[in-house]
């Protein structure tokens, strides 16, 4: 049986069957559309991402911290400006040495982490991307600062005072600076680890 024949109405050419065009004039099948839809572990990824960002798990502490962390430090700077002021402090110079210059040391620290905490808190608020690393340096600068300031305690009243107060006053002053080193050193520990590892922390802190 012979096949129909038939002209293409696109070039005048003859074609076999019931095609419509040519082979010339036939279009190539379309290539497939590729599809948008994001892979499952993909779009998992995502997900846990837009959950974790923002302030919430263990950076809520963070924050808490940032806005206490000012707060106690004036009432610091008040308290040494006050005993530095007072007509006293020359006769608790006499009694335990060194007290008035480390008191002076304590205003001046506290003065500079006040500004440097005032600082983090902004970064930390608008989730700068410079926020953790700033942090941790200033973390490991309060371990400093509270080593420092023990080294300069005074160690005992001044040679033939027999004073109970003032003896207990030099062990209480210790006493805070020894535990002051400890929650400065434990503190920065476990922050800095936390913020080099936690991913709530590099989704975060992006802008």
């Amino acid at each position: 049986m012979l096949l129909a024949m038939t002209t293409c109405p696109a070039c005048g050419g003859e074609l076999t069957g019931p095609t419509q065009l040519c082979v010339r004039c036939s279009p190539s099948p379309s290539a497939p559309v590729p599809d948008s839809t994001p892979a499952p572990l993909f779009s998992a990824i995502l997900n846990s991402d837009a959950q974790l960002r923002g302030i919430g798990g263990w950076l809520v502490l963070v924050a808490i911290g940032r806005v206490i962390g000012p707060l106690v430090l004036l009432y610091a700077i008040g308290t040494g400006i006050a005993f530095l002021a007072k007509p006293g402090r020359v006769h608790a110079e006499e009694v335990i040495p060194g007290v008035t210059l480390l008191i002076a040391m304590q205003v001046v620290t506290s003065v500079v982490m006040f500004l440097a905490d005032l600082y983090l808190l902004v970064l930390f608020f608008r989730e700068k991307k410079s926020f953790p690393r700033y942090f941790q340096i200033c973390l490991a600068c309060y371990v400093v600062i509270a080593l420092a300031l023990l080294t300069f305690c005074p160690h005992s009243v001044a040679w033939g005072v027999v004073n109970p107060t003032a003896i207990a006053a030099v062990a209480k002053i210790r006493t805070s600076l020894v535990r002051a080193a400890m929650e400065s050193f434990f503190s920065a520990a476990v922050w800095i680890s936390y913020f080099s590892v936690s991913h709530r922390v590099k989704v975060t802190f992006v802008n």
